[in-house]
């Protein structure tokens, strides 16, 4: 494949990353909303605008990669297939975990909030919030990293996606911490992030005081 093909398809991939961050910015999120309602849109739900756009747009983007691909850069061979199998395995089982915990009716079409009313706002420590704060986030690490082959076009489009995950997700975290306060830094000492270590320590404090 031609580099030059490879950086315009990083670019529109980083283009994507940028747009998506900004469709969940609260400044454009509130100044759509508002366009909408004076268009004569009141019940306009600008979640399931964004999970429209963002869906449309990821598309075209996911069709080009897969159909272009380039090169063969890595093949999970012998005994790294247990690797990938344990990472698609542990993708499906966060994606699952996950859709447990979230209302997704709300996470598709949105739901309409009281203003300023954050004061009964709990975060469940219950199934996979209790093991990590963030459940999808690493179910689409790991899926990003559990296919058997990869080509120039593709591994691209995973590292860039990974970047965008990880940056995205702190992102994440410094939002809720400014809109939730002192109820999710409480949250985030008691649960990790990404990486369940925290879970992992108490797990193990645990065994060991049953054994004194």
């Amino acid at each position: 494949m031609k580099p030059d093909f490879l950086f315009y398809l990083g670019i529109a991939w980083a283009a994507w990353c940028c747009m998506h961050s900004l469709l969940i910015n609260r400044s454009v999120q509130d100044n759509t909303e508002k366009f909408f309602v004076r268009m004569g849109f009141p019940g306009f739900r600008y979640r399931l605008f964004y999970t429209i756009a963002a869906c449309l747009s990821l598309l075209p983007l996911v069709v080009l990669t897969v159909m272009v691909r380039g090169e063969v850069v890595l093949v999970w061979r012998g005994l790294w297939h247990l690797l990938e199998l344990v990472l698609a395995i542990g993708a499906l089982g966060l994606f699952w975990c996950g859709s447990r915990q979230y209302n997704l009716h709300d996470m598709v079409y949105g739901r309409k909030t009281a203003a300023g009313k954050r004061d009964d706002v709990e975060f469940s420590r219950d199934g996979v919030h209790g093991v990590i704060r963030h459940p999808w986030y690493l179910g689409s690490l790991l899926f990003l990293w559990s296919w058997p082959v990869y080509h120039e076009a593709t591994i691209l489009s995973a590292v860039i996606l990974s970047c965008y995950l990880l940056i995205g997700a702190f992102i994440e975290e410094r939002r809720l911490v400014a809109e939730f306060g002192e109820k999710y830094r409480q949250y985030q000492q008691e649960v990790s992030m990404l990486i369940p270590w925290k879970w992992l320590s108490k797990r193990v404090s645990q065994k060991l005081k049953r054994r004194d």
